[in-house]
């Protein structure tokens, strides 16, 4: 149960034996009255399994299908593979009537890339050679003609130390050490 599911129930059960009013319970969990009552019938009848959402582990109704999505990536991999989210974006609207939100395009752009990204704790850097055998930790890109978030890291040159500054304000106490 998450966490919410979770405060839900402790209120429902409190609800239950009747330490909280309905009305009290509504506010509690930002529900009408009606949805209270709702709440308490499922769990009377299937106890605290009756408050975890049915739609669990089911797909969006907003989801878009799938040949859909796989025609957008070839498109934007054939043709737009320099491009941002924003621009493939529009260029799909304008030049292939293909109307999709700049979020989507870029949920559908980082998709290719999520199983082959090393995955790293904390600034800790692999030390044995990636799959490419170039640099450690480097990924094949599935665009063309560009460099993956792990390559292009290893590729830019590292920025020098920050110079120090003197310490504001009374720097007497500081020159004696």
């Amino acid at each position: 149960m998450s966490d919410g599911e979770l405060r839900r129930l402790e209120v429902v059960q409190d609800l239950d034996r009747r330490r909280l009013t309905t009305a009290a319970a509504g506010q509690l969990l930002g529900l009408e009255r009606r949805q209270v009552f709702r709440l308490l019938k499922a769990y009377r009848i299937e106890g605290p399994t009756g408050l975890i959402s049915k739609r669990r582990g089911r797909r969006s109704n907003r989801r878009k299908p799938e040949a859909l999505r796989r025609a957008v990536v070839t498109i934007i991999r054939q043709w737009y593979s320099d491009f941002g989210p924003t621009l493939a974006a529009e260029k799909l609207r304008e030049d292939h009537g293909i109307a999709l939100g700049r979020e989507t395009v870029r949920q559908w752009m980082i998709e290719p890339w999520a199983p082959c990204r090393p995955r790293l704790s904390g600034f800790y850097e692999p030390s044995g050679l990636g799959p490419l055998g170039k640099t450690p930790g480097a990924v094949e890109c599935p665009y063309p003609g560009r460099r993956s978030g792990a390559a292009l890291r290893r590729g830019l040159r590292a920025r020098p130390p920050p110079r120090s500054r003197p310490p504001r304000g009374d720097i007497s106490k500081w020159q004696n050490e």
